[in-house]
């Protein structure tokens, strides 16, 4: 019994061990299902947006109707947003059937400066009422950024994404 003591108690250590884990599995709270109105965007026309370039000229989407468009919301103080222009920009640049608009959420001085400083080769325009973000109406209902919006040549909502889109998600974000 003496030289089996110590082999019960290590085998009632682990199966406590066990135990503990399972008990406290079943009793982790689990994210909440993403709401579904932010999936109900998909397949919707693009609503209204009411944008305005950096000089506050109104700037509308109604000239690419037929066109493919990818928004990109982004912002000067947003990490993942930076990281992410390089690949806006070579895809604004190699892809033909593609037009990027890139929509700041952040004040027009941030975002002149910061553009005077570095080369984006797509256009750049800011909601209409500053710091406002209209991006809740496409499926962000976090507000979060960088949100990613993709429009077929219909103006339909095709995919969403919010976070930083990275090189290895393109085709498949790009994909209707």
């Amino acid at each position: 019994m003496q030289r089996a003591l110590p082999w019960i108690v290590m085998l009632a250590a682990i199966l406590a061990g066990f135990a503990g884990f399972w008990f406290g599995r079943a009793q982790a709270p689990s994210l909440p299902p993403p709401p579904a109105s932010a999936l109900a965007v998909i397949g919707q026309p693009l609503p209204t947006l009411e944008l305005v370039d950096l000089q506050q000229a109104p700037y509308s989407l109604d000239h690419l109707r037929g066109k493919r468009i990818l928004l990109n919301f982004w912002a000067t103080w947003c990490p993942p947003c930076l990281d992410e222009l390089p690949l806006l920009n070579q895809l604004a640049k190699d892809r033909q059937d593609l037009h990027v608009i890139g929509i700041a959420i952040d004040e027009p001085e941030a975002v002149s400066k910061f553009l005077a400083d570095h080369e984006i080769t797509f256009p750049v325009v800011l909601p209409r009422e500053p710091m406002s973000d209209p991006s809740g109406r496409l499926g962000n209902h976090l507000a979060a950024l960088p949100f990613s919006v993709l429009v077929d040549t219909e103006g339909r909502i095709v995919r969403t994404k919010l976070g930083e889109l990275k090189p290895d998600q393109v085709e498949a974000f790009l994909q209707e």
